[in-house]
């Protein structure tokens, strides 16, 4: 019997306690649309601007309650700058060809809510940097092709991960 009583309170304790879970939403529920403007670029790759600016709204429209709309009619707006695109050899092959190779991209990234000015991304400084990279084999047919769209979807799931509330 008293170990029947401390386990029911054991368990009441862990109820009103709670395990770190919420059934709140994960993003600002004051936020229902975002414009998202091409990203801009320092690099010179053409139309990666435009290749990670459609799988950042991609992954918006995939991941939250956001729907992306024209300017006009945004609460918020999210905007990006492509920083920095890196190609480095890993492993050179005892010919000196690339065996494996390193493809880096670094991206500022700034949320900001058009009804009072205020910057979103999680309460932290004005722009946040998103950095990714993927590596390439092109002995296994793989180009710089497979590795930037494996960099873009991953900063695309990184940068909309920055939108969600702080825990």
């Amino acid at each position: 019997m008293v170990n029947r009583r401390m386990w029911l309170r054991g368990m009441v304790a862990a109820l009103v306690a709670g395990c770190g879970y919420t059934t709140r939403p994960m993003y600002p529920a004051s936020v229902q649309t975002v414009y998202v403007p091409i990203f801009q670029s320092r690099v010179f790759r053409r139309g990666l601007e435009f290749q990670l600016t459609e799988a950042v709204i991609k992954e918006i429209e995939r991941k939250t309650q956001y729907k992306v709309v024209r300017h006009d009619n945004a609460d918020t707006i999210l905007e990006g700058e492509i920083q920095l695109v890196r190609k480095r050899v890993v492993i050179h092959s005892p010919e000196k060809e690339p065996r494996q190779v390193e493809l880096a991209i670094s991206v500022d990234v700034k949320w900001r809510d058009l009804r009072s000015g205020d910057t979103l991304c999680n309460g932290k400084s004005e722009t946040l940097l998103v950095r990714q990279s993927a590596d390439y084999v092109p002995e296994l047919g793989q180009t710089i092709a497979t590795a930037t769209q494996e960099d873009v979807d991953k900063l695309a799931v990184q940068i909309v991960a920055m939108m969600e509330e702080p825990w």
